[in-house]
């Protein structure tokens, strides 16, 4: 049987990040914590659970989270988010894999929660991730903000049952504030490109994401909740257009 090192990387993740740590305890040999010095409580709740715990300058969450993987012990990582925890299922499945592991990667199934509900429409699910990989055979990349494993050519990856649970806005203002946010960190990559954006970049882009998400996704289906996460995904990138067009 393999051993696994669970990495989290955080920043004032006190309201969630012990029930995150609980459902690794059952399939990680190790648990590693690297925290953006949180003024929280989050580093009590992580030392009272015996992680390792350090914390690290953010200066990006690429750059973060691969600061994080570097910082396990073991080759075969499962990479979860703070604000996330691994369904019943899911834990079944990765001790499985523990047992057999015959792949590079595996991917699973991310469902979020918004405002109290799991979305099951407007790409919101199944949101497939590798989360769990042989670092040897794969790297965290992507672009500030979303970051995803990269795996080589040739590598291997299969599926595995259950769910990671990713609580990610208890209110819609939580996500009117990270959609402002993740906006304003990709304007500046949009603007570090040398191309030139205008109004209607803005307008065009963010009338697809809308259709996209709320129609050819089916959106509405999830309700008054579909309608707001549909509408506030299309400001953010009417708003990453935007700022990086006032760039220039």
């Amino acid at each position: 049987m393999i051993s696994l090192s669970a990495i989290i990387i955080t920043f004032n993740e006190e309201a969630k990040i012990q029930r995150c740590l609980d459902s690794l305890i059952p399939v990680a040999e190790e648990i590693v914590v690297v925290d953006s010095f949180s003024t929280d409580q989050t580093e009590a709740i992580c030392r009272r659970t015996c992680v390792r715990f350090m914390q690290h300058a953010f200066n990006g969450y690429v750059e973060q989270i691969i600061y994080a993987v570097r910082q396990a012990s073991h080759p075969y990582v499962l990479s979860i988010d703070a604000d996330e925890l691994l369904s019943d299922t899911l834990q079944q499945s990765i001790l499985s894999v523990k047992q057999h592991w015959n792949a590079d990667g595996y991917e699973m199934n991310r469902s979020n929660n918004y405002a109290g509900r799991f979305l099951r429409f407007g790409g919101w699910y199944p949101d497939r991730k590798i989360r769990l990989w042989d670092v040897r055979k794969g790297k965290y990349g992507g672009h500030n903000p979303h970051y995803r494993v990269i795996m080589e050519p040739g590598a291997s990856v299969k599926r595995v049952q259950g769910d990671i649970l990713h609580y990610t806005f208890d209110t819609v203002a939580d996500h009117v504030q990270q959609a402002q946010r993740f906006a304003v960190v990709a304007s500046a990559r949009l603007s570090g490109r040398g191309r030139f954006h205008n109004w209607f970049n803005a307008c065009s882009h963010s009338f697809f994401r809308l259709v996209k998400c709320l129609i050819l996704k089916a959106g509405f289906l999830d309700g008054w909740r579909g309608f707001s996460a549909a509408f506030i995904a299309a400001w953010e990138v009417f708003l990453k257009y935007h700022l990086a067009a006032k760039r220039h």
